[in-house]
């Protein structure tokens, strides 16, 4: 958050619990500052009812990837990011 590099960031790959904060809770902060950049979020806990991935994506992430995830699924979501900036 308190990056001089911000502006060169063309997509962040957030865990949904980081420390002292929620990923969504980073992404609202940094959207609410200007920085609306885009955003995947990983997680380890379970989505069974899919409350986390709907979370998320209503927050406006490109994605919600369950870990583990291939390669394969993260270079999708990164190039759709690029895309998208």
């Amino acid at each position: 958050m308190e990056s001089n590099h911000r502006d060169q960031v063309a997509c962040l790959i957030l865990d949904m619990q980081l420390p002292g904060m929620t990923g969504l809770e980073l992404q609202r902060h940094l959207a609410a500052s200007g920085h609306d950049v885009p955003v995947a979020f990983v997680t380890s806990q379970e989505d069974r009812d899919g409350y986390l991935r709907a979370q998320a994506l209503q927050a406006g992430a490109l994605a919600l990837l369950p870990k583990p995830f291939s390669d394969e699924e993260l270079l999708t979501v990164i190039k759709k990011a690029l895309e998208s900036s």
